[in-house]
């Protein structure tokens, strides 16, 4: 059984990569909520609804 804590990090880890891949700045920075919405904006501005 993985912990919650190792699953966190993992999560984590690809949210900053997907960040990265979508143009977001300073991904490693950010906390998850930041980077969840980061990604949002940026995919909504790639693709003009924003």
């Amino acid at each position: 059984m993985k912990s919650a804590r190792g699953v966190k990090a993992r999560l984590k880890a690809k949210l900053v990569a997907l960040a990265e891949d979508n143009g977001v700045e300073n991904a490693s920075t950010m906390r998850k909520q930041e980077l969840m919405f980061a990604i949002l904006s940026a995919v909504r501005k790639r693709a003009g609804a924003m």
